[in-house]
């Protein structure tokens, strides 16, 4: 039986990849800050990781086969998070790395997450890389406080278009990769069927939620205030604002078939999305 270790396993990805998982024959370890607060089973158990500590790694790697590796969100300098995850998963000789990324990091060999990317693809393991697209439930988490106050989407998004991608599907491609005995050592751009702005995206929540939801297109240095009042490091909150500078532009409005190549299926239309989460902004 194959063992998978799940980095970030009680974030929004991991744990969805942790569910989808748990319905193969494999036996999975579950990254968290706490692993005591979790509940183990026969095929599951968890194990402690904190980005913030220089750890020994070994307890987290020791007999595991495969691992999928991402870096938690509030972390500016990615490749500083996944660096020693990386050689560690080449100290143990783990069989595949699935690794997630974001849409667009291969634009500059300097960003942080490109620059996680050139050390798995050159450390000599088997790899995948996936690039997903901003999430649906972006809408059901960061936005949320600001829809169900003021009916409103604040961000710097101008007129640009997103392909946005469910997490379900993330995961599912992510299932798919560990659970393959392909070697990939390629990259996935992972994206939703279609592109939206964010009036078209507030449109959709309106009509299935009953509310009237407007988007708000923003000045950059107001939604960075925005983000530093919700307690977010400056350097992230920065991160965020030059992130919207891509989505304005269009950079992130491409759509691909790799999501429909890796699980058999098309990805999860924002409608179908929207419909199934209508439950969170129906108290707007």
């Amino acid at each position: 039986m194959k063992k998978i270790l799940v980095i970030g396993a009680t974030g929004n990805v991991g744990a969805e990849i942790v569910k989808q998982l748990s319905a193969h024959d494999v036996a999975i370890v579950a990254a968290t800050r706490n692993p005591e607060s979790q509940t183990a089973n026969t095929h599951l158990s968890w194990r402690a990781f904190e980005v913030e500590k220089k750890q020994d790694l070994s307890g987290l790697f020791e007999g595991v086969d495969r691992v999928f590796l991402m870096s938690p969100a509030g972390y500016a300098e990615q490749d500083k998070v996944l660096a020693p995850l990386i050689e560690a998963a080449q100290q143990f000789n783990v069989q595949k790395v699935v690794m997630m990324t974001a849409i667009g990091v291969d634009a500059s060999d300097d960003i942080p997450l490109r620059k996680a990317e050139l050390q798995l693809q050159q450390s000599g393991l088997n790899y995948a890389i996936i690039r997903p697209n901003w999430f649906n439930q972006n809408f059901q988490t960061f936005w949320l406080g600001t829809i169900l106050a003021e009916k409103k989407i604040f961000v710097p998004a101008g007129l640009g278009k997103t392909s946005f991608i469910d997490i379900q599907d993330i995961a599912a491609c992510a299932v798919a990769l560990l659970t393959s005995g392909q070697s990939e050592n390629q990259a996935y751009l992972l994206t939703g069927p279609q592109a939206l702005n964010y009036q078209d995206a507030a449109d959709l929540i309106s009509s299935v939620s009953g509310q009237n939801i407007h988007y708000q297109d923003i000045k950059p240095p107001l939604f960075k205030e925005s983000l530093l009042q919700a307690q977010l490091p400056e350097v992230y909150a920065a991160l965020l604002v030059d992130l919207f500078d891509f989505v304005r532009a269009g950079y992130v409005s491409s759509v691909s078939d790799d999501v429909e190549k890796l699980i058999g299926r098309p990805p999860i239309a924002f409608k179908t999305y929207a419909e199934s989460s209508q439950h969170f902004w129906k108290e707007a």
